[in-house]
């Protein structure tokens, strides 16, 4: 098993996934909500959309983590009036501190983004902002950036005065500092970023059976080693042969992580139809890990397996 944290949402992950048009997705909630937030990242807005939808037969908690970040995802591409119903749906449905802040933040951002300069939607954006610094306790940096900028807009000296002396740690940039602040110099060509290694696929050579090895049957951890843990990845989909021959099974894939947690090698160790063997091998020649540690805590080259289920929906 595979434990990974990514955008503050805790993963747990044996690389299983199921795949097709309106499958039963294998992957549990936690999961779709992480591969959103990292959607959301990328700006993929409508993939964002479609892992948070995924998430919504999941736990409680969850599924108010996944309305926020549909709330997120559609601020961020400009939708603010169903931002703005999302956000109310996580405010309906939880007495969290931490998610009513976000959420409060989330309808901030929409009135005020859909609000003009001086009207009743960026008054009612600011009561928003102010309960998401309420409800956290200070502690929503977001929340207190976005007051700052509102006091800037509409030229309340004495407003923005007093949010300064409340906060003295919070720092807000002016336009053209966070413009400047966006265009780094240029890296040298010694500073270039190094390129990721080639993933060699269906290579019986340079396995070293002496690295740990998290299959499952044979975890190291019970020996000291930290799984690797994963940052980021895609699903496998159907071919049109494979789905019009109504095939479906597991594909299991064997991954060897180099000790930056890049996949190097991938080789498959359960075949089920030659397009989704080779669908499997390039997912998982798509996956980032933080690398797997030795006991002393030194990065090491490791092996994960990965188990892909191929399943396709249930006649109507």
């Amino acid at each position: 098993m595979i434990r990974a944290n990514t955008s503050g949402v805790h993963l747990c992950l044996a690389l299983l996934f199921a795949v097709g048009a309106d499958a039963a997705w294998a992957q549990p909630c936690e999961m779709a909500v992480a591969q959103g937030f990292l959607e959301l990242h990328r700006a993929r807005f409508p993939a964002a959309l479609t892992q948070f939808d995924q998430a919504l037969g999941g736990s409680e908690e969850c599924v108010i983590e996944a309305h926020l970040g549909k709330a997120s995802t559609y601020n961020a591409s400009n939708d603010h009036k169903q931002a703005r119903v999302e956000a109310e749906v996580v405010l309906r449905a939880t007495d969290d501190p931490e998610l009513l802040a976000e959420a409060h933040y989330q309808v901030g951002v929409a009135l005020h983004k859909r609000g003009s300069r001086m009207n009743k939607k960026k008054a009612e954006a600011e009561a928003a902002f102010q309960r998401a610094v309420e409800v956290s306790g200070g502690e929503h940096r977001g929340a207190i950036r976005a007051l700052w900028r509102l006091y800037q807009e509409t030229r309340r000296e004495d407003d923005l005065t007093a949010l300064k002396e409340r906060f003295p740690e919070v720092k807000v940039l002016t336009r053209g500092e966070r413009l400047r602040a966006g265009k780094p110099p240029p890296k040298k060509a010694e500073e270039a970023e190094p390129k990721k290694p080639d993933c060699l696929t269906d290579v019986t050579t340079g396995w070293d059976q002496e690295l740990p090895q998290f299959l499952g049957e044979d975890d190291p951890e019970a020996r000291g080693f930290v799984a690797p843990r994963l940052t980021a990845g895609g699903q496998p989909g159907y071919t049109d042969e494979a789905r019009e021959a109504g095939i479906q099974g597991s594909v299991e894939v064997e991954a060897l992580l180099d000790v930056k947690g890049n996949v190097t090698q991938v080789r498959v160790l359960k075949r089920l139809h030659p397009d989704l063997d080779e669908a499997a091998i390039i997912a998982a020649c798509g996956f980032a890990f933080e690398p797997a540690r030795t006991p002393e805590g030194e990065p090491t080259a490791a092996y994960v397996l990965g188990v892909f289920e191929f399943r396709l929906p249930a006649p109507e």
